[in-house]
């Protein structure tokens, strides 16, 4: 759908970026990554800065270009293109989110923490911004923060699969006493109500060990995901 839509606008920056994204879940998941996904999705990424040339535009071009480079790990080019319309942009939550999501996959916890909160005081009852601020909380070991968020999630929403997750990691990466059965027995807990929602459907998001086979390829694809629940589910 996406490739049909750039025939009609072959630099409509939102279907770059949506093709990129798809492009670059099909690298993460495939056993054996197609090469030719790489040059796809760079071609998409020279297009689309052409258009940043242009006069005129907007500031939802701009986020979606920052979007695009963040999607491609061109991260200072993401981190220029945010500082510079901060500095006299209308703040806005999806802007905060991507610096936060920025600060955080370059390890500045602090700095992500910062962000995400800024991000949530713009649109509270946005609660992946909120999963967004506990899984920083939980990067930067800061287990009873991470927890307080976690649980504000699911009284909010009882079964979201990720705020589950994050409690169960939560409590594992703070277990350094293996014979704390207690914490271990909470953490299998969270683990196992976040695979049943998963599996089943019921929860906020689905979780599936084997996607389908394509029906042009004999790849095999893999949630990653699930596959760690069940080590620390074996681990436990």
């Amino acid at each position: 759908l996406f490739t049909e839509g750039l025939k009609h606008d072959e630099t409509h920056l939102g279907l770059l970026l949506a093709l990129n994204k798809v492009y670059a879940v099909q690298s993460g998941i495939m056993i054996n990554p197609d090469v030719s996904l790489y040059w796809k999705r760079n071609a998409n990424l020279k297009i689309a800065e052409r258009v940043l040339k242009e006069p005129f535009v907007t500031a939802q071009d701009q986020l979606t270009m920052a979007e695009l480079y963040f999607t491609e790990e061109r991260y200072e080019k993401a981190k220029e293109l945010i500082n510079n319309y901060l500095k006299t942009g209308r703040e806005s939550a999806p802007w905060f989110n991507l610096k936060g999501q920025l600060h955080l996959i370059q390890d500045e916890f602090t700095e992500a923490i910062r962000a995400f909160k800024t991000a949530i005081k713009l649109e509270a009852h946005n609660l992946n911004l909120t999963l967004n601020l506990g899984n920083a909380y939980l990067r930067n070991k800061d287990y009873f923060e991470a927890d307080k968020i976690f649980k504000k999630i699911l009284k909010r929403d009882p079964n979201n699969v990720d705020a589950l997750i994050g409690l169960g990691e939560s409590i594992m990466q703070r277990s350094s006493d293996e014979s704390d059965e207690a914490m271990l027995e909470a953490a299998e807990n969270y683990f196992k109500e976040a695979v049943k929602l998963g599996k089943s459907g019921g929860g906020s998001k689905r979780l599936d060990l084997h996607a389908p086979k394509s029906a042009n390829t004999k790849r095999v694809y893999k949630d990653i995901k699930l596959s760690d629940i069940y080590y620390a589910l074996g681990y436990i």
